[in-house]
């Protein structure tokens, strides 16, 4: 009789074990897996610019090229892969803002910015690898992730592309990490 019982005590706490595990697995629960770091990307050169909207993809190869060419005028080496934000924010116009990651410092030159985040900031991420389209289910877990811890963000999310190739289009193929800095 104590045998069975024992059973019972414990099959209920290996069910609470497994409830509780599925709740703190993200892959499971929100179907993407979410960690929490630090802020990896604190220097940044960055160009943004409102542009028509039918001007977007033209826009983006223009921008990153000059970041580019900044570079290698500079003789600043790159830290990490080509970040951006892009979106629209109205009918007829999109923001552009792309930015690459640096060792060191830069300076602010025309319309590149330098941008400094603090390292010890907090950051929210994913992984998401498939057509660009599909990012959405990703931000939508990101923001329901959010909302259930009772979180906020000061930043709007940037999108880190891991091949350093930014998609023109939404079928484009992507590796890319989408990053929320967080409170």
């Amino acid at each position: 009789m104590f045998s069975w019982l024992y059973e019972i005590v414990t099959q209920k706490q290996n069910d609470i074990d497994a409830l509780k595990a599925y709740m703190y697995n993200t892959k499971a629960f929100y179907g993407v897996t979410i960690f929490r770091g630090k802020v990896i990307d604190s220097n940044i050169l960055v160009q943004k610019k409102i542009v028509p909207v039918e001007a977007k993809n033209d826009e983006v190869i223009k921008a990153q090229q000059q970041l580019r060419d900044y570079i290698k005028l500079h003789n600043i080496r790159q830290e990490q892969p080509v970040m951006t934000d892009i979106r629209n924010v109205s009918k007829d116009s999109a923001l552009v803002m792309i930015g690459i990651p640096i060792i060191g410092r830069g300076q602010t030159y025309g319309d590149i910015k330098f941008m400094h985040l603090p390292r010890n900031g907090n950051m929210l991420s994913a992984y998401y690898k498939g057509p660009y389209a599909g990012r959405q289910k990703v931000y939508q877990a990101l923001k329901t992730y959010l909302a259930d811890r009772s979180m906020a963000s000061p930043e709007v999310p940037y999108e880190k592309f891991l091949d350093n190739k930014i998609p023109l289009t939404d079928t484009a193929m992507v590796n890319m990490q989408i990053n929320i800095p967080i409170f």
